[in-house]
């Protein structure tokens, strides 16, 4: 998958769901674009991503970019209501390693 494919959410999103993952992206996709909006005004989002049972930090924002390492990357998707209740949605996307050299990697 190109750095700019799209990964479609598994299941594809319903309000009530919480929990989403995507196909396998290439190596060579370092980052993800998440899109989320709001369907309440007054609500507001936050996204975290954290690579491989790490911490999570802060996606760049306009656009919302997540970077990815090669493994399980947990992308959370935070909705805050106007009245302070939050609501989590987090997304597995899995990068796949690079190939490494020809003929297995090790030499000598």
């Amino acid at each position: 998958m190109p750095p700019d494919a799209v990964a479609p959410l598994v299941p594809l999103f319903a309000g009530t769901t919480q929990a989403y993952t995507t196909v396998l992206v290439s190596n060579a996709t370092a980052a993800t674009l998440v899109t989320a909006t709001v369907a309440v005004a007054g609500d507001t989002i936050g996204v975290v991503a954290a690579a491989n049972g790490g911490p999570a930090s802060a996606c760049a924002t306009a656009p919302v970019t997540c970077p990815l390492a090669v493994g399980t990357n947990l992308i959370t998707v935070t909705v805050t209501a106007a009245d302070g209740a939050p609501r989590a949605y987090t997304i597995g996307v899995p990068r796949a390693p690079s190939a490494g050299p020809p003929g297995g990697g090790v030499s000598g």
